[in-house]
């Protein structure tokens, strides 16, 4: 799926913003309301990295376990 666990990109375009979707292992995590991606479909990412720009100050966030949404605060840290 992606070599050496590195998670990768996939961009959709909807309308004026972009959702992001990186697959890891076992997560999915999904960005909502992306104005500029600076990823590509099918780039690597590494943990800190920038993958887009916002046009304000509102973005979406899902994480996705083994196919089940979870709650975000119980694997990140904001």
């Amino acid at each position: 799926i992606h070599k050496n666990n590195t998670p990768t990109i996939t961009i959709i375009s909807i309308n004026s913003t972009y959702t992001i979707i990186i697959q890891h292992t076992q997560f999915i995590s999904i960005y909502e309301g992306v104005k500029q991606p600076l990823k590509t479909v099918g780039d690597h990412v590494m943990a800190g990295e920038v993958i887009g720009l916002l046009d304000g100050l509102t973005l979406g966030f899902e994480l996705w376990k083994n196919g089940q949404a979870v709650n975000p605060e119980e694997y990140v840290m904001f």
